[in-house]
């Protein structure tokens, strides 16, 4: 881990040390010693992956989200205060009743758990494909899919662009993944997403493919409809370390990218 990176992480600490007041009580919900935490929030030491853990644990938050830039981190760590009352008792049904299919359908999702590839047509860059980082996994009886989405920014520390995560609740209909988002509701900035996808086997490996349709900040943009491509990668190798590498912007042609996502996009992209 490079010096940059491990500064995006020092400043996501002292972010998350701010929310309690005083370094004490942040310590004692991490459960590390305070002059430790100090020692990290300075810059002096580094925290181990293990304390990583624990901190990220403590926040309900993951280890990879102390990767994310500038406001994507804090709205990260705020996503789980904002109050669902706000919607409509219909709305507020039909989740409920999302949730409970949700947790029948698990066990049939058990399989399909790990790390992928994302792979979409950029929005800003033309003939450009866009690499996100997914992570598929299970918590609560319930299947999740949290992805961690490039961003073009020139606020970014690393001086290309920033990434910013998305989570979303997965259900299996008749074999067909659907994963489904809402964000701020009842707000000016209100996000709704809804991805289609068909698992499929490609060369021994799980790949999905599929439409997504998305009301991101309705309001001022619209619907938006574009194909992705999902592939499954090597478990073992740590999820920042898989960030680093993919997650960005490439040419369809780039060496770096399965030979299948220049087949299914070479007909798709916008010259």
């Amino acid at each position: 881990m490079n010096s940059v990176e491990r500064e995006v992480i020092r400043r996501n600490l002292q972010y998350l040390c701010e929310q309690y007041g005083s370094i004490s009580k942040a310590s004692d919900v991490f459960g590390i010693n305070r002059q430790q935490l100090n020692k990290y929030l300075s810059g002096s030491s580094f925290p181990s992956l293990s304390t990583l853990a624990k901190i990220t644990k403590a926040n309900a938050i993951f280890i990879d989200d102390l990767m994310l830039e500038d406001d994507a981190f804090i709205a990260r760590v705020r996503a789980g205060k904002i109050r669902v009352g706000i919607l409509p008792d219909a709305g507020l049904e039909t989740i409920e009743k999302l949730i409970t299919y949700s947790k029948s359908t698990s066990a049939s999702l058990n399989d399909l758990t790990g790390q992928y590839l994302v792979v979409n047509e950029s929005e800003l860059l033309k003939g450009k494909l866009a690499v996100s980082y997914g992570k598929l996994f299970q918590r609560d009886d319930l299947t999740f899919f949290k992805v961690l989405v490039p961003r073009l920014s020139t606020k970014s520390r690393s001086g290309k662009y920033s990434v910013y995560g998305i989570e979303a609740l997965v259900l299996d209909l008749g074999g067909v993944l659907h994963f489904l988002r809402v964000l701020d509701p009842g707000s000016s900035t209100a996000e709704f997403g809804l991805k289609f996808l068909l698992p499929t086997i490609s060369q021994g490996q799980p790949h999905w493919f599929g439409q997504i349709i998305t009301t991101e900040r309705i309001r001022r943009r619209g619907r938006l409809d574009t194909d992705v491509m999902m592939k499954k990668v090597d478990h073992s190798e740590p999820a920042l370390s898989v960030v680093r590498r993919f997650c960005g912007f490439f040419d369809l042609d780039d060496p770096r990218l399965d030979p299948l996502f220049y087949s299914f996009f070479r007909d798709k992209l916008r010259r």
